[in-house]
């Protein structure tokens, strides 16, 4: 697997060796900030045979065998370490479309994410056996996003195979695209998710772009988005998420939304978010 930032027509990422990944810890206190289309904020990925692929028509990603399971992910954004509240003031801000602010995954079974900006995008997983893994993210910092398809915090732990696919484009024609994320074997379970915001906001304006999105998922899948931001347009899609003869099973999700009796602002303003 590796990470792809060109722009190219098509990006295979992976292999079909069962390897597992090693486990990623994260930590921010910095200002980040991205202009470009298909542009994070900040990624952390244990992905056994997959990565990230950005800007890109087509993608393959995956396709590992029993075996290949994802490792813990640990990410961070609080200057005192992840088991306090105390914030660094930092920001983290994206404007281009489909720039997620965080993204972060632990992806057994192969996956990872394709981002892309300018372009619609036909994605596919292979099918691969593993588990996904812990996955603990902590954040005090101000996260604004406004493209389209801009999530403002991802997370994800997955078994079997999938991740993340958006997409955000402008066209007037009425096109129609295609994804299949997953579709596991037996005992390819989710890892437990756990997110703690304290108390400062994530805002996001663009449209089809949630404040927060947390998962585990069992058996194959995750989290497609596609935006055409042309005025009067129209659009055809159809995707895959899984597998209706897997055998595996999602696990404990946590989401602490604020502290000290003070809820973290969360603010949508896009259609669709």
């Amino acid at each position: 697997g590796g990470v792809s930032l060109v722009r190219a027509s098509n990006a295979v990422l992976g292999g079909t060796a069962n390897r597992a990944p090693s486990t990623v810890t994260l930590t921010n206190t910095a200002n980040i900030e991205t202009s470009g289309g298909a542009s994070p904020g900040l990624v952390a990925q244990s992905v056994a045979s997959g990565g990230l692929a950005t800007s890109t028509s087509t993608a393959t990603l995956g396709g590992s065998p029993s075996g290949s399971d994802g490792s813990s992910v640990t990410l961070c954004t609080i200057s005192s370490g992840c088991t306090a509240a105390t914030g660094s003031g930092a920001a983290i801000t994206t404007t281009g479309d489909a720039s997620i602010g965080l993204l972060a995954q632990s992806i057994g079974g192969g996956g990872g994410a394709v981002l892309a900006s300018g372009n619609a995008v036909t994605a596919t997983y292979k099918e691969g056996t593993g588990l996904g893994g812990k996955l603990l993210s902590a954040q005090n910092i101000n996260v604004n996003t406004s493209g389209g398809g801009a999530a403002g915090q991802l997370f994800q732990s997955i078994g079997g195979g999938g991740g993340a696919v958006v997409s955000a484009y402008s066209s007037t024609s009425n096109s129609s695209y295609a994804s299949s994320m997953g579709g596991s074997g037996k005992g390819s379970n989710g890892g437990e998710v756990s997110v703690y915001t304290y108390d400062l906001p994530t805002v996001t304006t663009g449209v089809n772009a949630p404040g927060l999105v947390v998962q585990s998922i069992g058996s194959g899948g995750g989290y497609y988005s596609a935006t055409n931001l042309a005025a009067n347009s129209a659009m055809g899609t159809s995707f895959t998420l899984g597998s209706n003869t897997g055998a595996g099973a999602a696990n404990n999700v946590t989401a602490v939304l604020g502290t000290r009796g003070v809820a973290t602002p969360f603010s949508t303003a896009g259609a669709n978010s």
